[in-house]
């Protein structure tokens, strides 16, 4: 089974869960998993260890997840420690669908600008039809691996 943990580091949003009686365990709220479902062609979203569901549709699983590597500002005179993701700009991306992963260059040019997946060459990359999930990454904070 293909998987893919896309994980992020909240430090002050912290659950406790504990696996046996004696010792406990720390899992980030957010960190997420996916995997891949050969039969549907989809990927089954679990959140902080447990299935990720919606109130009417049941299970989330995409057809396709994209895992952009971005960067991260503090907002402008906050003092709780919130941050902006920047959605502009380029970096990295790893896109699952049809049970591989291929690793591409996103863009956007400015707020208004649509998103552009590349290949190595330059090429659009072209997703499935359906649903498609993006997952924003910092690096240091969060991370991307499958298997």
């Amino acid at each position: 089974m293909h998987q893919l943990r896309a994980s992020r580091r909240q430090a002050c949003r912290i659950a406790k869960r504990h696996i046996c009686k004696h010792k406990p365990q720390r899992v980030p709220l957010y960190n997420t998993s996916y995997a891949y479902d050969k039969a549907s062609n989809s990927y089954l979203r679990s959140m902080a260890g447990a299935l990720h569901t919606d109130r009417e549709d049941g299970q989330i699983a995409p057809n396709t997840v994209v895992a952009m590597e971005v960067g991260v500002e503090a907002r402008a005179q906050n003092y709780d420690g919130y941050e902006d993701v920047k959605t502009t700009g380029s970096g990295k991306a790893y896109i699952f669908q049809n049970g591989t992963v291929a690793t591409a260059t996103w863009s956007k040019a400015d707020i208004n600008s649509p998103l552009k997946l590349t290949d190595e060459s330059g090429k659009d990359i072209a997703l499935n039809r359906g649903q498609t999930w993006i997952a924003a990454f910092t690096p240091g904070r969060g991370s991307v691996s499958w298997q």
